[in-house]
């Protein structure tokens, strides 16, 4: 049972109407329904047979005075059997709807009572789902400090002592902002200066706890008035637990970048090329690049040109290194070119090519062949500075799958050369995972 007029009353205003709603505290209770708006809340008294209830909302257009447009006053049911619950502008001004300015900050309200009769009493928040799911809302007994979740439970019951509207607050609400992140990005993959301030608006005793893509703890704080920032950032992903001292709790997970990233990266023809087509063409393809640098691996001076071209003399695994600058940042990327010798048998490649497959299974290299007639056939394997690892052949050649065991030999490109009757095909083939 309780009363509550939307629009502003003065107190002689409120003389006029006292009757009105001395009838109404006998015969009902009028509700606060029709106040909901989003970003409000009720919190509602129950006990002694009777109700009551007051309402905090955020809007806009109010102020933390009282305001005609949106607050309302407590007018106390003259039944003290009733309890009482209001909240304050002032120490003499009780409200039973409470409005403030947009919730952009932490926010507390003091909740008052007057319970003329002790004993146990049931507080409980209505309509409280109207806020966003990341503001924090708890309900504190200022009495043993105890802290009540009221986004878990909306419903706690107390023992209350006789109280008035002079008595101190027992309750309090606490609303809590969301945190704010603003992020600076490092200036290079490798350099350690990126940032991140951590901001709770209006909070000034809360904690956190910053960790790393590893789970490495990288920095942490108590008694965070407000805002803090962790420098000395890198490239990463990271995580950071917030706390506050009335029991809220949220987890962020973000990102630290580069202001310019610098990517390495080129392009070939082919991995593998002959020894006479090894002029080979280095096609650029970096990110942010502003000087190059590349390594051929093979002993020759370096190149630092965009797009070079460079000749190998003899066969062998090379491994070329592209390094790309912008004058504080760089990246490197390298890959393996395969230059093999020169076949010394002429190679017929035509007449073979559709009628024998050649690939690495795991353990053996595989030759199917699809010859229209039993044939004897000879091949041999070369690894890619032109050394025989087998020899061999297998007469009589039916089509079909043939295995070429190569144990003991290492990873790398192989050619495969294949002779049946007066015609001769090499096929190349890559030996990983040996």
């Amino acid at each position: 049972m309780r009363q509550c007029e939307s629009a502003y009353l003065s107190k002689a205003n409120k003389k006029n109407i006292l009757n009105k709603f001395i009838v109404a505290s006998i015969i009902g209770v009028i509700s606060l329904n029709g106040f909901a708006s989003v970003n409000s809340i009720r919190m509602k008294i129950s006990g002694n047979g009777s109700w009551d209830e007051a309402g905090i909302r955020f809007n806009p257009g109010a102020t933390p005075a009282f305001d005609g447009m949106y607050d309302a006053w407590k007018l106390m049911s003259p039944n003290l059997n009733v309890p009482q619950i209001f909240t304050k502008v002032s120490t003499c001004e009780m409200l039973c709807i409470n409005s403030y300015p947009e919730l952009d900050c932490k926010r507390t309200f003091d909740l008052f009572s007057r319970i003329s009769t002790p004993g146990a009493y049931n507080f409980s928040a209505v309509e409280i789902d109207q806020f966003d799911p990341a503001v924090c809302i708890y309900l504190e007994d200022m009495l043993d400090g105890q802290l009540y979740n009221l986004r878990t439970t909306n419903s706690y019951s107390f023992n209350l002592a006789s109280s008035d509207e002079n008595s101190p607050a027992r309750f309090r609400v606490h609303f809590s902002y969301p945190a704010n992140l603003v992020l600076f990005n490092a200036t290079c993959a490798q350099s350690i200066d990126g940032a991140a301030i951590i901001r709770k608006a209006g909070d000034n005793a809360w904690s956190y706890q910053l960790y790393n893509s590893t789970g490495n703890l990288i920095s942490s704080k108590v008694s965070v008035n407000e805002t803090d920032t962790v420098f000395f950032l890198g490239t990463d992903n990271y995580t950071v637990n917030i706390t506050t001292t009335y029991g809220c709790s949220e987890s962020y997970t973000f990102y630290i970048g580069e202001y310019a990233p610098v990517a390495a990266g080129f392009t070939t023809a082919d991995s593998i090329f002959y020894l006479s087509q090894s002029e080979i063409q280095f096609t650029d393809v970096s990110l942010n690049p502003g000087y190059y640098n590349w390594n051929f691996g093979d002993g020759s001076p370096i190149d630092f040109s965009q797009n070079p071209i460079h000749k190998f003399t003899a066969a062998g695994d090379y491994t070329v290194t592209q390094t790309v600058f912008n004058g504080s940042c760089y990246d490197s990327l390298t890959k393996v070119i395969h230059v093999i010798p020169e076949l010394t048998t002429e190679v017929i490649e035509n007449n073979l090519n559709n009628l024998v497959n050649v690939y690495y299974n795991g353990s053996e290299i595989i030759l199917e062949t699809n010859f229209s007639k039993i044939a004897d056939m000879k091949f041999l394997v070369m690894n890619s500075i032109g050394q025989v690892v087998v020899n061999s052949e297998i007469n009589n050649a039916k089509p079909g799958r043939h295995a070429v065991n190569i144990n003991g030999n290492t990873e790398g490109y192989y050619t495969v050369m294949i002779a049946v009757n007066e015609t001769i095909a090499a096929k190349k083939v890559a030996i990983i995972g040996q």
